[in-house]
């Protein structure tokens, strides 16, 4: 086997979708997987697995839609889909269930900052893991906007999280008010995670005044403001960029060439398995040959 130099690269924890300035093709790690994006035959994001350079992540955000029925008809079809890209699709809770069989990841929507305790309607990490969930998303706008979850809650939930070795996907972004104000609301959401192991943390800039308006940051503009993000994180390579709001099959592919995007999430158009379908085919890519390497943002190690 080819081994991945991890003293060369200098990670805190290896994670097949952190740039580093040389890889190898294949990585023992805790979080990869068989089945290129799949899951192994225990549920867990962890095994053995070639380390796809060029692999991407597509997240699926159902939000509160979905049912016993969908879920079927969605796990028939995707799990047709071969795809060097992870893939994790993050339904209501109440759904995870009745993902047993889907090839590919499972994750929530959100979780609490407490492993157990007199919290009325809450689900801890603790309980996401024994359903399956591998991920979970944090600080979506509209929990920050309808739940009013603050940038310290979101922190606190990260906490919880990490802890039961649920990986995180944290959503920031500004409102359209804020457009101009971007980097500053970047930073008040960011900064409590500077100088932190970040446990291969998904970090997903969403505009808030894209999501779901068919409106979206130009490629420059992405590509922007991911740079500044990493240069908040510059500490660490062990975290991942995605981009957010108005995704679908016809901007899903020019979206991930921006440089410096690790993958994307989706919302509305996950709900068209047929669109979703299409989004994770026209973002297949080739695996790479060994010793390449990554042309994407310098991480400091």
């Amino acid at each position: 086997m080819v081994e991945y130099n991890l003293a060369k690269v200098g990670v805190e924890g290896s994670n097949p979708f952190a740039r580093s300035r040389s890889v190898k093709a294949v990585v023992r790690s805790e979080r990869c997987c068989v089945d290129r994006g799949g899951k192994d035959a225990g549920g867990e994001a962890s095994f053995v697995n070639l380390i796809e350079l060029n692999m991407k992540i597509i997240i699926a955000n159902w939000k509160m839609n979905g049912n016993v029925g969908f879920v079927k008809l969605f796990i028939e079809k995707i799990n047709q889909v071969s795809t060097n890209n992870r893939i994790i699709v993050c339904p209501p809770v109440s759904l995870v269930s009745f993902f047993g069989n889907f090839r590919y990841h499972v994750g929530a929507q959100n979780c609490f900052s407490r492993i157990a305790g007199a919290f009325t309607g809450e689900n801890s990490p603790q309980l996401l893991k024994e359903l399956g969930c591998s991920y979970v998303l944090l600080g979506h706008s509209e929990r920050r906007a309808i739940f009013a979850e603050s940038d310290d809650f979101v922190y606190e939930k990260w906490l919880a999280a990490v802890e039961q070795n649920l990986m995180p996907i944290v959503c920031v972004g500004e409102n359209l008010q804020d457009r101009t104000r971007s980097s500053e609301i970047l930073t008040r959401q960011l900064s409590r995670y500077q100088q932190k192991d970040l446990h291969n943390t998904i970090f997903a800039y969403e505009p808030v005044w894209s999501i779901g308006t068919a409106k979206i940051p130009s490629a420059q503009e992405i590509s922007t403001t991911v740079a500044f993000m990493a240069d908040m994180l510059a500490h660490s390579i062990n975290y991942n960029i995605v981009y957010g709001g108005s995704v679908n099959a016809a901007n899903a592919e020019t979206i991930l060439a921006c440089p410096g995007v690790d993958g994307i999430l989706v919302g509305g158009a996950s709900l068209d398995i047929d669109e979703f379908r299409s989004v994770i085919e026209n973002c297949n890519v080739e695996l790479l040959e060994t010793d390449q390497k990554i042309p994407s943002r310098t991480r400091n190690s």
